[in-house]
């Protein structure tokens, strides 16, 4: 069964390749289709070809340079392809064109954090808090960042929050532990840890 999956798998990878280099040839003999740049970044996203993908959105860019989430797709790609600056950059374009997107905000906390540019994240997390306030995925960033940043008691009043929501969310629990131990809590942090 495992076999079956791996070789559906490859045979799914190896139809969008030959499919990326059939859009290429699309891109090249007419470069202002921009239906064929969005199919082609998006062959590439499936692959993980995140270079290739960042690609595909510029070029996309290029003809509709307003796009809020072309500029939000560029910048994703840039990340996983390990040009932060570059990422950075197109999220900060792309909350010039919506200021009150969360996910830009939240991202770009990931850039800053990936970076160790503790602050920045951290006030970036909080501007996407403040638009979702919700959102258990960047509390717990935030959170994270937080304990990296040696601020403890904020860590763990983020993960206190994901846990008045759902009580057994272990990675909460995890920062909540961790928070505590650095208040020198530890009968606390054991409590949490089991």
């Amino acid at each position: 069964r495992k076999g079956y999956r791996d070789l559906a798998r490859r045979l799914a990878e190896e139809a969008l390749a030959r499919a990326a280099v059939q859009y290429e040839e699309v891109v090249r003999l007419r470069p202002t289709d921009g239906q064929s740049l969005l199919n082609l970044a998006g062959i590439y996203g499936q692959l993980r070809k995140h270079t290739e993908a960042a690609r595909a959105w510029g070029l996309y860019l290029a003809l509709d340079p307003g796009n809020f989430e072309a500029h939000v797709q560029r910048g994703t790609h840039l990340l996983m392809a390990g040009q932060s600056d570059e990422a950075a950059d197109a999220l900060k374009t792309a909350l010039e064109l919506q200021p009150g997107s969360a996910r830009a905000y939240q991202i770009l906390g990931d850039i800053y954090a990936g970076a160790e540019q503790d602050d920045q994240a951290i006030l970036h997390y909080r501007k996407a808090l403040e638009i979702e306030p919700g959102n258990v995925r960047i509390r717990l960033a935030l959170g994270e960042v937080l304990v990296q940043a040696k601020r403890p008691q904020e860590a763990f009043a983020e993960a206190e929050a994901v846990l008045a929501a759902d009580a057994a969310n272990r990675f909460a629990l995890d920062l909540k532990g961790r928070a505590l131990r650095d208040l020198r809590r530890f009968a606390e942090a054991e409590a949490a840890a089991d």
